[in-house]
């Protein structure tokens, strides 16, 4: 190499979105857990993280929720390695009557290293195509309120608050689809 030439970049690596797999369990559990720690170690107990990922996550749980057929669930890969996912569905139950959307996105998480990418916004618009496929005209996210990096991506992809919906700790926000149908 010459003196006035620079090294070659490496070509960025290849993001692939895809339905979520029996196979990718594994990769979804670590994948959740590496994410849950990252984005709530500050802001829940250590016992309700590992609690909740136990329950969320297991294997029984994560089979239920990829075969089921009212819900769309994704992960996001870079090469074979499973680096985000997430899912969408019927708006989940609640013991109130708050008006909230018809459909929810349920989670969406990618490792840390590739946050700020643009690749949870790919990964939204994709659900997002399902969500109009089945003709939902708007979808809800529940966000807790302490999670700044979360509200701030929303706001930027067009979610707004709505407080009448908020549970507890967990701010509601509603997304409208255009072009639904």
């Amino acid at each position: 190499m010459g003196f006035n030439q620079s090294p070659t970049r490496p070509q960025a690596e290849a993001i692939t979105i895809t339905v979520a797999q029996p196979e990718d369990i594994p990769a979804l559990q670590a994948t959740a857990a590496a994410s849950w720690w990252a984005t709530y170690g500050r802001l829940l107990s250590t016992s309700f993280i590992e609690n909740f990922l136990a329950r969320a996550y297991s294997s029984d749980r994560l089979t239920v929720h990829l075969a089921d057929p009212t819900c769309h669930f994704l992960v996001v890969k870079t090469g074979m390695a499973l680096i985000g996912f997430g899912q969408v569905g019927p708006t989940m139950s609640r013991r109130d009557k708050a008006p909230v959307a018809p459909a929810d996105l349920y989670r969406l998480y990618l490792l840390p290293r590739w946050q700020r990418r643009g690749i949870g916004a790919r990964l939204l618009l994709e659900l997002e195509g399902w969500l109009r496929q089945q003709e939902y005209p708007y979808y809800g996210a529940y966000v807790h309120e302490r999670n700044e990096p979360a509200k701030h991506f929303y706001a930027r992809q067009g979610f707004v608050h709505a407080p009448a919906c908020d549970v507890q700790d967990e701010w509601y926000l509603v997304k409208r689809l255009d072009g639904c149908g």
